[in-house]
Order: C-alpha cells, then structure tokens, then sequence
C-alpha cells in the first residue's frame, strides 16, 4: 500500500522548491490567498482507505521573479495503520526560500485541536536524500508528528512558500501536478499581474478554467472532487505519464529561456590566465594539433580528472560554476562540468555549446510550456570538420569520439546569447550490437559426453564502459567468483574451467570470457538452440483511461545479437535442422532477423534484435502482440537422426557407468553393436542373458556381435539358443545370413535372409540378400532386392551404388544413370552421398554431371568430401588446381586419410618428394592408424634409394596397427618387393589369422616363388571358393595355369572371363596366346586381330605387343604392334 503523507503530498504543489531562511517562520495566511475549508467528516461517506485526502488547495502568486504558493493539506485517518502518515515534513531551500507555517490543526467532530498552540513545534532537519548519488541540493526539512492523533481525526495543515531566484530575473514558471491519487477535492488557483505575459495551460483531463481580474491581477482556477487515480497507459513513452497537470510561464519562447542561459555558461567558460588549468591546456595544445584528439583529451580531462556531485541548492540549480572554480575544487556537477569543458575547448580552437536536455521526460518536452526548470542535465554539442560530436562531462571513459553515439534525449535546447529553439536529441540505429554473444561448442566427441565449450560476450560503447567501470570493483578471486556466478546463472547447464575479461579502451568494447564443458540437454532426441529465440510473450493491453491509444515506447536505439556454432558428430544432416528457422520482418519498432546452417558437421545459428523506431502506434498493438507470440513458440530444435551412433568418446563414458539391470545392458550393448564395438557389445548381451537368461533379444544380438568378429562357431550357438525361446526371431535369420555371407557361403546366406524377411520384411534383408545375389551372379535378382531395400529405406547408398553397377554391366547405362540421379536426389544433404553419386557418375562416363554435382555441393554445402571429390575430376595436368582442392579438404578435415595419401600420391607421381614426405610424416605422427600413407612411404625411399628405410616401413605399419589386416597385407608388399619372400609371406598369414578376406589369398599366390605351381594354385582356388566371381583371382589363375603350360586350363579360365567382358582386347590378347599355344593358329590370328581393334592407346599396343614377345608367339604380329 502507497502512504500518502504531508511530505509526499508537498512534492505535487510545484516545481519551484519553497526558499530564503533556515528557520521555519509563523504567521497568517497571505492575504490574497482564498482559503478553502476541507469537507466535513459526516459528509466524507465510507471509504476503504486508511488515510484519506479531504483536501488539497494549492494557490499561486507570481509576480516579477517572486513565487508565493499557499499550500492547505487536509488528512481524514480512517484506520490505525493510516496514522503513519500523519508526519508532517515541510521541505524549503533556505538559500532562495521563506517558509511560512500558518495552521497545524486536528479537528475531532466539534473540536478543532491547535497543534502548535499546544506547545508543539518543527524541527528543522538537513537531509540530502540522494547522497550517495552524490547529489546535493541543500534542501531544509521542517518536520512536526502531531502528538495524539487518532483514528477518525482530521489534520489540516496550511502553510506558503516564498521563492525567489534571481537566475530568473523577473520571470516565473512554475509546474503543478499530477494530480493522479484519490482526494475528495483538490483546488488549484493562480495568479499573475495583469501587466505580464504569463502563459497557463492545463492537461485536457483537468476542468476547463474559471477566469477572473481583479485588482491589478489576472486569476484562473479550477476545482476537482472526488479524484479517483486514473490508470497510465502501460507502456507509453514518458509524455504519456502526466495527467491531470497544470503549467505557468511567463517566458514567451525558448528562445527566450536559452537566452537567459547563455551570459551564464559563458562567464562560467573562462579560463584564467595562470595556474594549474591553464598548464594542461598548453599541455594538450602542444601534444596534437589535430582537433579530434584535442577533443578527445579535454573530455579525458573532465572525465576523469572531476569527480561528479550534483550541486542543486540556491542558485546553483540553474547556474554553472565558473571553470577555475570547478577544477580547485576538483568535483563539479554537470553545469560546472560542461563550463569547465567548454573553456577548454574554447581555448583549443573547437566550436562547442552547451545543450539543456531532460533525462526524465525529454519526449514530452516539445509540448511544454517553454521553462528555465524544464531541464535536468546539460551536454556539450561540439562541432569538427562540420560533424557533430555529443560530449558528456558527467561520464568517464568515453576515450575516443568515433565511439560516441547521440544520447536519447528526444530534445534539446541549445545554449545561446542569441536564443534558440528546442533540437531534437535522437540516435540513429546502432550498426553494432551492444551486446554480442558467441557461444561455440564441439560436441563431436558424442551428444553426451562433455562437450567442450565457449562462449564470449562482448559489450559495446555506454555496456562496455558501464561494465568496465563496475568490474574495476573486483580483483583476483572475487571477480573470478563474480564473473563465474554470473555464467552460472546465464548458462546452468556449463561448467566453466576459464573465466576471463577483457576492455578494449581502444574500440569501448568489455569482452567477457568463458571456456568449459557443457552437458547438453538432448531431450528425447532434441536440443534447443542456446540464445536463439526470437519474440516473447508480449502483452500490450490497457486498461481504459486517459491516452489509452498512446503509442508504445520501444528500447531505442538497442541491437543485441546471438550466434551459436555446434560442432556435430557424423550422420547429422540438414534434416536435423527443425523449426521456423529464418525470420527477418521487423515488429512492434524491432527489426527480428534469424538464420541457421548446417555445413559439414558444423550447425551455425545467427539471431539479433535491433530497435529501429523509438515507438509503435497502439493500432499495431493487438497485431504484433500475436506475432510475437507466434516468434516466441517459433523455436529451432536440432533433431538426433535416426541412424545415429554413439561416438568412442560417449562409449568410453557408457562403459564406465556401472549397469544393474538386462535392460540397461541391452541399451548399451546396441550401442556399442552400432558403433563396431563387438566385443564389448557382445559382453553386454551375456550379462543381459545371465540377468534374463529368457531374453531372446540378448542371445540373438550377442549372436550378431559374434557373427560381426568373425567368430562364426560361437555365433550359431547364441543363435540357436535364441530361436530356442523364439523361433520366429527374425534376428536370427539376420545373423545366420551374415555369417554364411562373411564366409563366402552365399546360398546359405540367401536362404537366411530369405527367411528372414518372411519374418520380418527390412532393408538389412534385402540390401544383404542383393549383395549374396550379386556375389552368385544373379543380377536381376540383386536389383529387385536392391530396390526394395531402397523402397524401405531410400537412405540406403549402396543400393544405388550396386543397382547402378549391375545396369552397368548390363549396358543399361540409361537406367544406371537414373539410379544416380536418385542416389543424388534422395540423399543431396549428405556428403558422403553426393561423393558416391559423382562417383558412380564419373564410372558412367558422366564426367560433366559430376562435376555439377560435386559444384553445387561444394556451393550449398562445402565438405572435405566434396574437395576431394572434385580434385579428382581435374584434368590430371591440372596438379595445382588438384593440390588446391586436397588442401581445403584436409583444412576442412585434418585426419581425412583419402584426402592426405591422395595429395601424397599426387606430389610423389610428381617427384615432389620432400612434399610428399613432408606431409605424410606429418600425417603419421598424428595418425599413425592411416596404413595408406605407409606405402607411399615406402615408394619414395625406394626411389631415393633408402633400402633399409623402406623395410622399416613394413615393421612400422605392423606395430602401428595390429589388429588391421590388411596393415599386414601392406608389410607383405613391401617386403616382397625386396626379395623378403618369407617375411611377406608371415605377414600375410598374420592377417589371415585375423579375418580372412578372398584378396589376402590372392596376395600370397603372387608372393610365393613362381614354380611354387601348389601352393600358388591352392591360394588362388581358395580365393575363388569363397569369391566364385573374382576376376583378379581367374586372371592369376590363368597365368599359373599358362606358366604350368596348362594352355587348355588357362584358355577355359579365359572364356569364362570373356563371358563377362567380350570387348576385353588385352584379355583377347592372352587367351590367343594359349590358342597359338595349343597349335589354334588362326584362331589366334583371329584373336590377335580383334585385340588390336579394341587397343586403342599407346600403352594398350604396347601391352599387347610385349606379351606376345614374352610368350615367344606371333613375333611379326607384337613387332607391328610396337611400332
């Protein structure tokens, strides 16, 4: 509840603080005053308040540069609590003015009670109110608590104030109201001499004046009863939140009032001719001649050098202290502040006035009767190069004039001998933010491991030096303390390892700094963007009143802005972005823009908010109060996708996590199957089991996990134990065709996954029933089941990949086509899917549609993928546009192994080889995992000729990755290509040991010693047993066969591969070559014939020619071909 008191209600009756003694005098009423009798108490009817004004008479005489105004105050106390008002506190500024007690009296139903006859009397108290803003006005309080008041009482004080200020000279304005609290009757009088000019004008809510002269003077007056409050409008700009008002001025302009100013300011501006002052004046004059930075330095002077108190007693309230006097003293309130800047840059040649502005209600201004007490504060306007600059001695640290803005003032009056009219005071839209945050976060080591974060909040220009200012209170562990709570409260969810601040004086820029690790909240699979939301619940309603369609005040000028980079781990795609991402319209005088990317991994979210009007009308209201409701709802998630794994990082901290139950078990042991992690998988799956030994699903993932290492035996066996609770599981089928199909056992393999899709129709069935099909060469079969899988799942890549292989090969290269265009289509925010489709593309022949694939990629979406991808679509003279892309791809991923040995390969082909070098041991000390590199190694101290460095390469990549096999298969070439036959050939029985994979076979056939005929014909058998279809393996074969002179042998494997590809010209080479072999003379010929024509290159005729020269045929035939 508000107390209304006696020393509340003074406040209202005028501008012109009562002033000119210090002692409180006595004595009757003035006597042009009307006295007004306050309402008897039967007559007041019942009320809910519990102190109740009966009256409040405020009567005014103004007459040359002499204010009287009567003040009668009447109190009806309806319930104990109201007596705490019944203080009386009567304020006065004895510098300028008399205050005149006239009646302190209680009136109790008949009896009128005489408070000061009583022996009662005031005390005369100083109470500077405002101190520790360091604000002075000198204002004397007389004060009186009437004893024995009661409940039901009536006090009635009556009292005048005499103010004269001869600032003024003979002028008055004076300001009453508002009159915006409940009274039973409230009279206001004036009065002026006819002779004057006085102006009076009054709010449209108040009554219409009652006009009179009489005896030399002009009166108006008016009369409310009964004064309910009336509601503000909410919202509004400040001219908006006076009612019920009334104002006198017998200035006629502001010319006028600026005039009056002018002798002061200038007086005040002088410097002396001597001393301290005038020495750092000289001081500035010989640093710079340049006016910016002389500015500059006098503004540092004032600011920084004057400490600020406001000084507002006597005439001190409207005149400056003089320059000298300001910097003895060395404080000085924005008066004496601005005359000692002005002199200062008077005496360094810069043109500068001052400017009168309020800080209250300076919108409102332009509609007020033109005042000397309109204003509260003064600028200095300073003028260089025909640029305006704003200077405000009363701050600090405003070091640099670029970055001052025009203060929000609304309007001004400039300060001049001549007069001027009111300004406008207003900045533009600011073109930085004042308050910028970053907030960057790697979360690619997994969504719920400890993502490494930080964040930087940058402040500018008043923020900044606002913050400077109230951060130089802290030191060492308290301002850590400080900065650390205040990222807590913002950003709960991070743990701040780092906290930090730094000021730019330079650009008035306060940076504050945290770096840590965030625990995001992935809520059901979604993350809301951090600092992104745009629109609020606003609410624009008004109760009815005055003004109720005033327009609403907008923060002006404000520009906040937000942006948020995430790292993402893989499998995130632009479908992970969900929301109404993209604003940009401006409402309600706010300019909303927003916008977000996902490139790569790299998910970017921008959001600012910039005033661009200092107020909306009310018919905007209603509409933008449900637009920016509709904002606020409007928020930007990022979506888990559905085939997300967990990272290494996020298994590590499940691994860590002690599980109690088969459930929990379950949840990470998929994980983990997910993530390639089979061991650790397949261990959850037994504890699952031996918690829920009837848990199907453990025996049968457990089988998966087993199946996927290899470990095909034990597999069936968890199989078999899960089909025994279930025989329809359908993940049983899955597993049992997965380990027949890793065998090579292709038509077991079809028969499970058959079976399985009986069960359970997926794309795991029939994406792994093509590839079976395929292996056994049953194209049409392979395609159907391959477009199934993609009609279950279009995300499946290597689907495309395998129907456009097989049309290929068909010669449906229309259809191959289209099979890409689809693979580019359904899957265009995938990187990895636009490299494959290029790919496919490039295969096809389609070499321009790939290169427009991987350019709009790269325009959409730039990936190292992408990069890659297009170096490899250069012409091959192209080496440095080929480098370049290599580059930007390892920029954009340092550990891209295809990326680094490709630019490897490339420097080596171009007998580049300390780049080459230079980059692959750089690489490998990073990533000593990247078995590629190794090779290529090797091939440049081969040609450097570094013998014993080559071998080491073979150790180096085995103990580098020992559990890779074909590690062990890149040892065994390098050791074979130096006659290390026995170490090669150990190589690559260690990588059999580990998995066994058809090719490995087929390398150590072509390491063993020629006339091994056994051995090297048993390896290449053992390859075809489990890849049938392995063309490298029927080419060996044939050429063992050929070196055994099983030329009959050799010419069946042969045709079995012309079966496939008849327009083979050099495997119609080698297949004439066992025909003459075999005494097949002309068919030979034949065949040497049609070779030739399918030979159409250099080195092509080259082959064919040397050949035949090394098998001793057809001599004239090769000759030809050489030539």
């Amino acid at each position: 509840m508000q107390k209304i008191g006696l020393g509340l209600l003074a406040g209202f009756l005028s501008a012109v603080p009562a002033q000119a003694a210090d002692q409180v005098l006595f004595g009757p009423l003035p006597s042009w005053v009307e006295p007004h009798s306050p309402q008897d108490v039967s007559e007041l009817g019942e009320s809910t308040l519990p102190v109740q004004i009966v009256l409040l008479d405020t009567q005014s005489r103004m007459e040359q540069g002499t204010q009287t105004t009567y003040s009668a105050i009447a109190l009806h106390f309806n319930a104990p609590q109201g007596l705490a008002a019944g203080s009386v506190a009567l304020p006065w500024d004895p510098e300028t003015d008399d205050l005149t007690v006239h009646a302190v009296v209680i009136r109790r139903g008949d009896e009128t009670i005489d408070v000061l006859a009583s022996g009662q009397t005031f005390t005369t108290l100083r109470r500077e109110q405002n101190l520790e803003q360091a604000m002075l006005d000198g204002v004397l309080t007389a004060n009186l608590i009437p004893e024995g008041l009661q409940v039901g009482d009536v006090l009635d004080v009556r009292y005048s104030v005499v103010s004269r200020n001869p600032t003024l000279k003979a002028q008055n304005n004076a300001f009453f109201g508002p009159f915006n609290f409940p009274a039973k009757q409230v009279h206001l009088r004036l009065q002026w001499p006819t002779s004057n000019r006085m102006q009076v004008v009054k709010g449209a809510d108040l009554p219409d004046w009652v006009r009179s002269r009489k005896d030399g003077f002009d009166t108006v007056e008016l009369t409310l009863r009964d004064v309910e409050p009336v509601a503000l409008p909410a919202g509004a700009p400040s001219r908006y939140q006076l009612v019920r008002f009334a104002e006198a001025s017998d200035f006629s302009s502001w010319d006028e009032v600026s005039a009056l100013f002018a002798p002061l300011y200038e007086n005040a501006a002088k410097l002396p001719a001597t001393g301290s002052l005038r020495d750092e004046v000289e001081r500035i004059r010989t640093a710079t001649t340049d006016p910016v930075e002389r500015t500059e330095a006098a503004l540092k002077l004032v600011q920084s050098r004057i400490r600020y108190v406001a000084l507002s007693m006597g005439q001190g309230g409207l005149e400056p202290a003089d320059a000298a006097l300001t910097w003895s003293r060395r404080f000085g309130d924005c008066k004496g502040k601005t005359a000692l800047l002005l002199a200062l840059l008077g005496e360094l040649g810069i043109k500068a006035q001052p400017v009168l502005v309020n800080s209250a209600i300076g919108d409102g201004l332009s509609g007020r009767l033109p005042s000397a007490h309109a204003f509260d504060h003064v600028l200095v306007l300073a003028e260089i190069d025909g640029k305006q600059h704003w200077l405000d001695g009363t701050r600090s640290g405003d070091t640099k004039l670029a970055n001052l803005t025009i203060p929000h003032f609304s309007w001004g009056l400039p300060v001049r001998s001549a007069g001027a009219e009111l300004i406008p005071v207003m900045p533009t839209q600011l073109d930085q933010p004042s308050e910028d945050i970053a907030i960057h976060m790697d979360a690619t080591n997994g969504l719920e491991a400890p993502v490494p974060t930080k964040i930087e909040l940058t402040l500018r220009g008043d923020n900044a030096i606002s913050m400077q200012q109230v951060m130089a209170n802290f030191s060492g562990e308290a301002r850590d303390r400080t900065l650390r709570e205040y990222w807590r409260n913002r950003f709960d969810f991070v743990e701040a390892d780092q906290v930090g601040i730094q000021y730019n004086e330079e650009a008035a820029e306060f940076h504050i700094s945290l770096s840590g690790s965030a625990k995001m909240d992935w809520d059901d699979g979604w993350y809301e963007t951090d600092e992104t939301g745009v629109g609020y619940q606003a609410d624009f309603k008004r109760e009815s009143g005055p003004n109720d369609d005033a327009p609403f005040a907008v923060p002006y000028p404000y520009f906040e802005r937000a942006t948020q980079t995430i790292l993402l781990p893989p499998s995130f795609t632009k479908d992970a972005v969900r929301g109404d991402v993209d604003v940009n319209e401006s409402v309600a005088g706010i300019e909303y823009n927003r916008h977000a990317r996902l490139t790569g991994n790299t998910f970017f979210i921008e959001r600012s908010e910039r005033s661009i009007a200092p107020e909306f009308t009310s018919k905007e209201a209603p509409a933008a109060q449900k637009r920016l409701r509709e904002l606020r709802d409007q928020r930007v998630h990022l979506r888990v996708p559905d085939n997300y794994r967990a990272t290494d990082a996020e298994l590590a901290l499940a691994l860590e996590k002690p599980l109690t139950t088969a459930s929990e078990f379950m949840v990470r042991g998929n994980d983990l199957l997910d993530a390639g992690k089979y061991a650790e998988a397949q261990a959850d799956f037994v504890q699952a089991a031996k918690l829920e030994p009837s848990n199907e699903w453990a025996w049968a993932n457990s089988g998966m996990a087993l199946a996927w290492s290899g470990e095909f035996d034990d597999a069936l066996a968890a199989f078999a134990k899960a089909e025994a609770i279930n025989p329809r599981n359908y993940v049983v089928a899955h597993g049992r065709g997965l380990a027949a199909e890793r065998r090579y056992q292709y038509e077991t393999a079809i028969a499970e996954y058959t079976k399985a899709i009986e069960l359970n129709p997926n794309e795991f069935a029939y994406g792994h029933r093509a590839g079976s099909y395929l292996a056994v060469q049953k194209s049409d079969l392979a395609l159907a089941d391959a477009a199934k899988a993609l009609e279950l799942a279009p995300g499946y890549l290597e689907m495309y990949a395998l129907r456009s292989h097989i049309l290929g090969e068909m010669g449906r290269d229309a259809e191959a086509e289209a099979e890409v265009d689809a693979l580019a289509k359904n899957t265009s925010d995938s990187n990895w899917a636009l490299g494959m489709a290029s790919q496919l593309y490039t295969e096809l022949g389609l070499k321009e549609k790939a290169q427009m694939l991987i350019d709009r990629a790269l325009e959409e979406d730039p990936s190292s993928m992408s990069y890659l991808a297009r170096s490899r679509l250069r012409e091959p003279t192209d080496i440095e546009g080929q480098l370049a892309d290599l580059d930007e791809a390892i920029r954009l991923s340092p550990d891209y192994e295809d990326a680094i040995s490709a630019k490897a390969n490339l420097l080596y082909a171009e007998r580049r080889l300390d780049e080459a070098m230079a980059i692959i041991n750089q690489a490998l000390e990073k990533y000593p995992e990247m078995q590629s590199l190794y090779l290529v190694k090797a091939n440049i101290l081969r040609v450097q000729g570094k013998r014993e460095e080559v071998l080491e390469q073979a150790s180096a990549i085995q103990a580098a990755n020992r559990d890779a096999p074909h590690a062990y298969i890149i040892a065994s070439k390098i050791l074979d290509a130096y006659g290390k036959r026995a170490e090669a050939l150990e190589a690559i029985d260690r990588a059999l040991a580990i998995n066994i994979e058809p090719y490995m076979y087929l390398n150590r056939a072509q390491v063993r010693e020629k006339v091994d005929f056994e051995g090297r014909l048993g390896d290449v058998n053992e390859a075809l047993r489990l890849q049938p279809a392995m063309q490298d393996a029927l080419y060996v074969k044939a050429e063992i066969l050929t070196d055994q002179d099983d030329f009959a042998g050799a010419l069946a494997v042969y045709d079995e591969l012309l079966a496939k590809t008849p327009e083979e010209g050099a495997l119609l080479n080698y297949r004439s070559v066992a025909l003459w072999k075999l005494g097949r003379i002309d068919d030979a010929q034949d065949g040497f014939a049609k070779a030739k024509l399918l030979s159409t290159t250099a080195p092509e005729l080259n082959n064919l020619c040397y050949v035949k020269a090394m098998a001793d045929v057809a001599l004239e035939i090769a000759l030809a071909e050489c030539e």
